[in-house]
């Protein structure tokens, strides 16, 4: 898992490649288990930790969300471009 400085380096690269629109980023974790039993025993253990990258942006009055799971580069140009260009279609 990432820890509080990358997780705080990742926010702020989203915040300087969204450069001059208004930026709300969300990064979160989410850890699941799961374990079987099978005649008292356990028959199967499973767990998987989870990120989340979500970044809305305001483009003048219209807002674009995306949300990701790659916390690379080339994964937050993706995120912040697919936001600006749901804000494009946005409402007013």
């Amino acid at each position: 898992m990432l820890g509080q400085k990358d997780s705080k380096k990742i926010c702020e690269d989203i915040l300087l490649r969204a450069g001059k629109d208004a930026a709300e980023v969300i990064l979160s974790f989410e850890d699941q288990s799961l374990t079987r039993f099978a005649n008292n025993c356990i028959h199967q253990n499973v767990a998987q930790r989870n990120v989340t990258l979500m970044v809305r942006l305001l483009r003048g009055k219209r807002m674009g969300l995306a949300t990701t799971n790659r916390l690379d580069g080339h994964g937050l140009d993706i995120l912040v471009e697919r936001a600006r260009d749901n804000a494009k279609i946005s409402p007013e």
